[in-house]
Order: structure tokens, then sequence, then C-alpha cells
């Protein structure tokens, strides 16, 4: 599955955790123990899983799929890129978006000129950045992700306005 048909990604399957099946998930939630809230997650070649049972140990998230029954199971399956239908999930309030939404925006200046894509969007542990790939030079740049920089997001258009100073362009 792809952003084209309708999917969002919401976790990366791990490493094995014991003998059982049980599996280290990387999860793109806000709250990683809300990942078996969405129902079933789908991998890009429509396979399903569902969460049997998850839990917290120390920082790692471990996953309990109901389709991984043995070590050698979830040692298949790592690396496997899990996703779900955009219909599942919740609305969003306003001045809230979804990363997925926000990646292939065209990036524009205060005049409106075109400048860049948004690429990818990382957090470091400081707060979300983008990364914008700027046309003239092919360079990639992460700007902050706040009101100082990013001053107006259009889901419609496609475009995102940056303050390219506040931005250190």
């Amino acid at each position: 599955m792809s952003k084209s048909h309708g999917s969002v990604l919401m976790a990366v399957i791990g490493s094995a955790h014991g003998i059982d099946g049980d599996v280290r998930v990387q999860a793109f939630t806000e709250n990683p123990l809300a990942l078996g809230d969405y129902g079933f997650l789908y991998d890009k070649i429509g396979s399903s899983y569902k969460v049997a049972s998850l839990r917290l140990q120390k920082k790692d998230l471990i996953v309990r799929f109901k389709e991984i029954r043995d070590r050698a199971g979830a040692e298949a399956r790592k690396g496997v890129r899990l996703f779900i239908h955009r219909a599942q999930l919740p609305a969003l309030k306003n001045e809230e978006f979804y990363q997925e939404d926000l990646l292939g925006l065209v990036v524009l200046d205060l005049k409106g000129n075109k400048i860049g894509d948004i690429t990818a969007i990382f957090n470091f542990g400081c707060g979300d950045l983008l990364e914008v790939l700027i046309w003239e030079g092919q360079k990639k740049y992460f700007i902050p992700f706040t009101k100082v920089v990013v001053l107006d997001i259009d889901l419609i258009s496609k475009n995102i306005i940056v303050d390219p100073v506040a931005a250190g362009l």
C-alpha cells in the first residue's frame, strides 16, 4: 500500500522478542499504546495484522499480533511496514495535520515564489522539522515546523508559506 492508495504508515515491525511471536514495533502514532485502536493493519502486499496485545517495556513497544505465532514468524517479518486505510483515522481538529498530508507540498516564500518541496518530517527530540528540497541547487534543509516559520498551510492548493529568514534559508 502507498499514499496514492489512501493508506497511512502507522508502524514498522522490528526484531523478535521472546519465543512466542512477540515483536518490537516502532509506532508512528501520538500514543504508541493506541496502535491497536485502529483495527486491522496491513502490509504492502495486503496481508492483515490484528493486535492481540501490546505493552511498553522500557522504551520499546512490544506487540503480539494474532497472525504471528512463534519466533520464526516474528523474525520473518522484521522490517515489515504496517499501514491503515485513511478512513480509519480519526477526524482532526482545526490547525492539525497528519504528517502524510504535508509531504510533497510546495514551499513558497512570502512573495509567493516557489522555492522547494517538503520531502520528509523529522523529530530528533526538540520539535518537528520539515525537510525541504530547495529547487535551486538541489540541496535539502531542515526548517522548524513552528508558527513563526510556517505562516500558512493550504492543503487544497498543496502549498505551504514560510518566512525564509525565520527558517534560516
